[in-house]
């Protein structure tokens, strides 16, 4: 498929944007973002209520989780395609409409298999997302100021994640699960009518775009093979993967379950401290894309992500009696840690021609949503490796410090390959190479 670059016939454009403006709507826009992410994260706060309700498994239940990431994977690379040709506002409408609807008849699912396909449809919106975001972003901010940008659509995803973690938690605990997900849904009829109303794919002064031909002219298929056969993608695109992967156990599926049945935690303060991971990445985020920038590397952070991540959920693991605070600032600290994964980002962008950086990009998210994966085998690990007993008015599996251990044993494993595979990294100091 050919590609072209958006470029303007009026480069002093920008200057007649309002700056609040500008930031009003990628603020609205990166509402879609905020919003799947709050979809893949508010299964964490409700595992249990989840697991009694359709009577199922610790392995069935993260194989439900996981169906949200095996249409993002599915999705990913058509998304790039999509929104390539038609206008990013109706792609974030059109996803974004079938993710709330999937969402109310997710509330009032009552069989597994209605579950699955419901909560695997909202997983579609997440394979555009980020991506419409950022090309709505692009038309209405400099390129000088992406990064910037790029970091705030980051942190409302965050924020979703924390919201998911808090607010939710106490939603379920009060009105119960499905009126939870209920609210969940009106919450996003909300934010896709603000959408609706207020984002516009350009700005005034720069509703006519001149569509400049790259040297990409090669079909699809073509840019993809040359995507695959640069070994930085694979090794940046895993790393991200691999450093990532707290958020989808403790953020998002298994973390409230651990907190409640191995630190005694009520389900609320379960949901507070998971919602640290993403204090933690809001934070971090910003933090060490500053820093990689500062000093002109993007090793040094990758690396120093990648150990401080793996000492810090060792203590997590085998501290035998933490307070609340110290879950607290230990769930913080692991956030902040794995908050280099953003790096990956800027070296796939930096070791391939411009021409087909969207393309790398999407093969890098491919393997870094394939993370979500992991859910699903840390719930077959709790079921096989330990004892469990039922007991509770929901039936709902207790499982032992043992079988515990071992399913967090694939965090340690992904953060010491994630420091391999920055030894074979190239350096790009923040240049193309």
């Amino acid at each position: 498929m050919p590609a072209a670059e958006l470029t303007y016939d009026n480069n002093t454009a920008f200057d007649r944007i309002h700056p609040f403006r500008a930031w009003f709507v990628i603020l609205l826009a990166s509402g879609f973002f905020f919003y799947e992410f709050v979809q893949m994260s508010i299964f964490n706060v409700l595992s249990k209520d989840l697991i009694s309700a359709f009577s199922i498994s610790a392995a069935q239940f993260g194989n439900l989780s996981a169906t949200y990431f095996y249409t993002d994977v599915f999705f990913l690379l058509p998304a790039g395609l999509i929104l390539d040709r038609f206008s990013p506002k109706r792609v974030i409408i059109a996803s974004m409409t079938l993710c709330v609807l999937s969402t109310f008849v997710f509330s009032q699912a009552h069989t597994l298999t209605l579950a699955l396909i419901t909560h695997g449809l909202t997983g579609i919106g997440s394979a555009f997302c980020l991506l419409s975001c950022l090309k709505i972003a692009s038309r209405w901010f400099e390129a000088k100021k992406m990064a910037l940008v790029t970091g705030f659509v980051v942190t409302m995803a965050m924020a979703g994640g924390a919201v998911a973690q808090s607010v939710f938690a106490g939603l379920a605990t009060l009105y119960g699960w499905r009126h939870a997900v209920l609210i969940d849904g009106v919450m996003g009829i909300g934010i896709l009518l603000l959408i609706a109303t207020f984002v516009r794919d350009y700005p005034p002064s720069r509703c006519r775009p001149i569509i400049e031909p790259t040297t990409h002219t090669e079909p699809f298929w073509t840019t993809l093979r040359a995507a695959l056969s640069n070994t930085q993608n694979w090794f940046a695109g895993l790393y991200t993967s691999l450093i990532n992967l707290p958020i989808f156990l403790l953020g998002q599926t298994w973390g409230a379950m651990y907190l409640t049945q191995q630190r005694g935690l009520t389900g609320t303060d379960a949901g507070y401290v998971s919602m640290m991971i993403f204090v933690g990445m809001i934070i971090g985020s910003p933090a060490f894309g500053w820093y990689s920038d500062r000093i002109g590397l993007r090793k040094p952070s990758m690396v120093f992500g990648a150990l401080a991540s793996l000492v810090i959920i060792l203590a997590i693991m085998y501290i035998p009696h933490i307070n609340i605070e110290g879950l607290y600032t230990l769930y913080f600290l692991l956030g902040f840690a794995i908050s280099s994964q953003i790096i990956g980002y800027p070296v796939i962008a930096e070791s391939n021609p411009s021409s087909i950086t969207a393309t790398s990009l999407s093969v890098a998210s491919v393997l870094i949503m394939l993370g979500g994966f992991t859910e699903p085998v840390f719930g077959w690990l709790l079921q096989t490796t330990g004892h469990s007993v039922k007991h509770g008015a929901g039936n709902v599996p207790i499982y032992d410090h043992h079988s515990f251990i071992v399913a967090f044993m694939m965090m340690p494993v992904a953060f010491i390959l994630g420091l391999v595979c920055t030894y074979f990294l190239k350096e790009t100091r923040c240049r193309r190479i």
